[in-house]
This record gives structure tokens, sequence and C-alpha cells, in this order.
């Protein structure tokens, strides 16, 4: 038999899973920027052209794998894995990547540009994780 208590334990486990993936995606903005601050200084911005996009299914869903090619300021051509992905992407598509000078086949994107989607993200879910939390924590202690 089911009490009245499970059904806003499993929301408050929710809430706090919600809550807990807001501040993750925070700390992964946080930590992306601050290497991209270090990184900039010795960058060079290129024009890249995607020359594969491979698809991987793992458990948690699908990701995706995306190669570039594209030359550094002497002329000689480079080929990389980018950290990341959208579905605007195509293989021949041209993109703008930074390569370090002194180790052109380290590149970034600028940050500005890839954490569109997690800046908006992460406080939209530390928001509704605290919502949906508190919400049931106050459910739990009134029907005790």
């Amino acid at each position: 038999m089911e009490s009245k208590v499970d059904r806003p334990i499993i929301l408050l486990i929710i809430g706090l899973f919600l809550l807990g993936y807001g501040i993750k995606t925070f700390f992964d903005i946080s930590n992306y920027e601050r290497a991209w601050n270090t990184f900039k200084p010795s960058a060079v911005s290129t024009t890249a052209v995607i020359s594969d996009i491979s698809e991987i299914n793992a458990r948690g869903g699908a990701y995706h794998n995306v190669f570039v090619h594209y030359n550094d300021e002497s002329g000689t051509e480079h080929s990389a894995k980018l950290g990341y992905w959208n579905d605007s992407m195509d293989i021949g598509d041209k993109i703008s990547v930074y390569y370090d000078k002194t180790d052109p086949d380290n590149t970034m994107a600028d940050p500005a540009i890839l954490l569109v989607e997690e800046k908006t993200a992460a406080p939209l879910l530390t928001i509704l994780g605290v919502i949906v939390s508190a919400a049931s924590v106050i459910y739990i202690i009134k029907n005790r």
C-alpha cells in the first residue's frame, strides 16, 4: 500500500536532482570560461570546415563527435575534434574556431557561442529544483 508521503518524496528526489544538475551546469560553465580566459591570450581565430560528424549512442542518449580541419597562420592544415555539437551543424559547414599559436592542434570555441543553451538551462533547472523540492517538503510537513 502506498502512503501519502511516497509521491512527495519522489518529487523531492526529482527536485533535488534538478537542483544538483543546475548547480553542476553553473560549475561547468565557470570551468569552461576559466579555461577560455587562460587559452584566449595565445589563441588565433580561424575558419574551419566540418569534415565529419559521428553519432555515438550511449546509455544516457546520443552525443556527437564533430571533426574539423583548418589552416594555421603558416598555411599548415590541422584537424581537431570539437568539444561541442548542435543540430544546425552539417558536414562542409564553415565555423569559427580558435587554436593555440604554440600548439595549433589545441582548439576551443568561444564560450559566448558555445554556452548559450547552458547559460539558459542552468538558472531554470536550479529554480525549478528549488520550487519542486520546497513544495515537496512543505507537503510532507503538512501531512505528517
